[in-house]
């Protein structure tokens, strides 16, 4: 069994962001403000609930993955897959206590990796031989049917979203728009000037919004993309 911990993936460096709030990168062809960003996805950190000897990792970085793959299996695991199958006979023939037979069952969880999602391999933190602890982290798997671009959006803009507008985003790579939606949009402004002193510096506040790809595939964490949101005439509604 794995123990996962969420984690959201922090690509955007601090150089982009500072650019990223004096303006918009550009308009539309419908004058709508186009927004740049990074491709972000949640992060699940992978370890085994026992401690062991790594016997063999079965994926590499940059792998896809599918939800209930097994991913990673630490020393002595056959044996405990043997025993659990024993124990599973005699508990049939009453000669094994439902308590026990369970007992084991857990060993054999506890000593093997499972993808808790459709995803791919961001990172591979140890390898075949090395012995980990309980609960240390081992993969990072990222979760490819939750990926968004995160970008910040002023204060005098913001006011005017919602959560569900329609958006459109390219990538670097692909010649086409993706269709996207906001998923959401922070409640306080993330960073602004140091000394706000009037109504027009004020307008450089900047607000974090997510924007959530419909289908994301083919679209890989970290590379930059230009969102457009659209307004109900714009995306047609």
């Amino acid at each position: 069994m794995s123990r996962t911990t969420f984690l959201t993936t922090k690509i955007l460096m601090l150089a982009f962001v500072l650019w990223g709030a004096a303006a918009c990168d550009g308009h539309g062809r419908n004058g709508a403000p186009v927004y740049s960003g990074s491709v972000e996805l949640t992060e699940h950190s992978l370890g085994f609930a026992a401690s062991g000897r790594i016997e063999n990792l079965l994926v590499e970085e940059g792998d896809r993955v599918s939800q209930g793959q097994r991913l990673a299996l630490l020393d002595h695991f056959n044996q405990a897959v043997r025993d659990a199958e024993r124990a599973q006979h005699l508990l049939d023939s009453g000669g094994f206590s439902r308590q026990e037979y369970e007992h084991l069952r857990q060993v054999v969880d506890d000593m093997q990796l499972i993808a808790p999602v459709d995803g791919v391999i961001l990172n591979k933190i140890r390898e075949n031989g090395e012995v980990t602890a309980a609960g240390a982290p081992v993969l990072v798997i990222g979760d490819t049917n939750r990926v968004w671009v995160k970008i910040y959006v002023p204060e005098h803009t913001v006011t005017r979203l919602r959560i569900g507008q329609p958006a459109k985003v390219r990538v670097d790579g692909l010649e086409r728009n993706l269709p996207a939606r906001i998923s959401s949009i922070a409640a306080q402004a993330e960073f602004t000037p140091r000394n706000v002193q009037t109504p027009e510096e004020r307008t450089m506040q900047m607000f974090g919004v997510k924007v959530q790809l419909d289908d994301p595939s083919g679209v890989r964490p970290g590379i930059f993309a230009d969102v457009e949101i659209l307004t109900d005439e714009r995306s047609g509604h």
